[in-house]
């Protein structure tokens, strides 16, 4: 019998899926309350904390089912039916945490958005740092 070797190769790479996420929730949030205004409003930090952790978990379990549903429509509009399904998961958080005051849909929309841009910010910069990595490996 033959026996098989298995190589394994070690890496230092970590995982931080939930704290880039949670990141980027944040940072989209700050960003439209300052660039909106008082369309924002939060009563402390653990509602707006409360606020990211929802919206990230929302994103998790929610965004994808909605994404299957309204297909036709994200494909029609080129991806930027992605944008409205993040203001809508944004208005649904904003409705279950306390604490949290999200005047309009509009700022919503806005805060989706940010959050879509910065996404797709983070997933250049990773490409070009593992492009340039395989690329003098």
């Amino acid at each position: 019998m033959k026996e098989e070797i298995y190589k394994v190769k070690i890496t230092n790479r970590v995982n931080f899926g939930f704290w880039k996420g949670c990141g980027i929730i944040a940072i989209a949030l700050l960003m439209a309350e300052f660039t909106m205004g008082n369309s924002i409003g939060f009563d402390n930090p653990f509602a707006f904390f409360g606020l990211v952790l929802v919206i990230w978990f929302l994103n998790l379990l929610l965004k994808p089912l909605l994404i299957v549903f309204t297909l036709p429509f994200v494909l029609f509009t080129l991806g930027a039916g992605i944008i409205l399904l993040n203001a809508i998961i944004i208005w649904l958080a904003e409705k279950c945490v306390p604490g949290i005051c999200i005047n309009s849909f509009w700022t919503a929309l806005w805060a989706g958005f940010l959050i879509e841009a910065i996404s797709w910010i983070f997933a250049i910069v990773e490409a070009d740092k593992v492009f340039k990595r395989k690329k003098t490996e």
